[in-house]
């Protein structure tokens, strides 16, 4: 049980970064009368959603209700879309209310969702499609290699002696048809380049991290979106992995 329940948390933590709907119907199934998820259920911030923008947020309580941040009784309709709230989408005046109808209840989060670190695209970078934040970090070819696999991210492709110099995740939520018909993958893509090491990194030694990129998952290689058009939880989520991978 303990397992299950380990890898729910992590299984969450992914929806969260991609940013997944239900229909109230499907979400009331999954989290409220399924007893392994109904922990999860009373213990995360819910929000609902309209054309994927978060009209209000609420908790689900023991007792089969609804509150919202002020304490305040509300009621489920099931045409309504339900989500996993990001801290990116309240206010300061709402994090800091949930936080304390946490701690009144004396409820813990199953895992750090309103108090987790967020990271935002700047201003003045919106229209670039690197994001440089790590670049020329230094960092052991071993640590980087062992702490980018087990985030999720796979080796690039090996090139001239063996050689491979990006990270790469892929992140698909569903598939969906283009305007000509074609079916084409949903999510994101994002790679991260760096000074290269050998496939097999037996010797260790330092590399350079440079410049991390996002595209759509069946766009060419290379190219690349404007940061400022890249989601907003998918990047902060990213950037989130990248920082503990590189302790930077």
């Amino acid at each position: 049980m303990k397992t299950v329940i380990g890898a729910q948390k992590q299984r969450l933590e992914y929806v969260l970064m991609l940013d997944r709907k239900w229909s109230a119907e499907a979400w009331k199934a999954l989290f409220v009368k399924n007893p392994l998820m109904h922990c999860f259920a009373i213990g995360l911030i819910w929000g609902i959603y309209e054309n994927g923008c978060l009209k209000t947020s609420f908790r689900y309580l023991d007792d089969g209700s609804f509150t919202n941040s002020d304490d305040d009784e509300i009621e489920l309709s099931e045409v309504m879309q339900i989500g996993l709230v990001h801290p990116l989408e309240l206010t300061e005046h709402e994090k800091e209310a949930w936080l304390e109808q946490l701690d009144d209840y004396e409820i813990i989060q199953p895992f750090d969702q309103l108090k987790r670190k967020v990271y935002k695209v700047a201003e003045i970078d919106k229209n670039k499609t690197a994001c440089e934040i790590f670049k020329n970090t230094e960092i052991t070819n071993t640590t980087l290699v062992n702490r980018m696999t087990k985030a999720g991210w796979y080796k690039g492709q090996a090139q001239d002696a063996g050689f491979f110099y990006e990270f790469i995740r892929n992140d698909i939520s569903g598939k969906e048809k283009d305007p000509d018909g074609k079916l084409v993958n949903i999510g994101m893509t994002a790679e991260l380049k760096f000074s290269g090491t050998y496939i097999g990194y037996y010797e260790i030694e330092d590399v350079t991290v440079e410049e991390l990129y996002f595209r759509l998952p069946d766009a060419a290689y290379n190219d690349n979106m404007k940061l400022g058009d890249v989601n907003p939880r998918y990047y902060s989520e990213v950037v989130l992995q990248l920082k503990k991978a590189i302790n930077k």
